[in-house]
């Protein structure tokens, strides 16, 4: 940076200056608007969250009908009574009603 008789910058040389830092200002934007633009919204949570219940749903049920396939084998080998039977069956998370 070269000065006037006076020592002070030139106005040139403090538009280039403001320039550089406007330039870099904009970077800057530039990156930030890229990481909001990544971020997911509170409905792409909210689907994900809805998608990631399901899953366990089904994969819980899948594991009640092995538990009440097991419970029907104990019964036929008479390793389970009746009331054996319906405890276990009455528990959660999907419980069974006898009426």
């Amino acid at each position: 940076m070269s000065a006037n008789i006076n020592g002070e910058p030139t106005n040139a040389e403090i538009l280039e200056a403001m320039n550089e830092f406007a330039t870099k200002v904009d970077q800057q934007f530039v990156k930030i608007n890229a990481t909001l633009t990544t971020i997911p919204t509170q409905d792409d949570m909210d689907k994900k969250l809805f998608n990631t219940k399901g899953d366990i749903i089904l994969t819980v049920r899948k594991e009640d009908v092995k538990l009440r396939t097991l419970v029907e084998i104990l019964r036929e080998k008479k390793v389970l009574t009746d009331p054996d039977i319906k405890r276990i069956l009455s528990l959660e998370p999907f419980p069974q009603l006898f009426l």
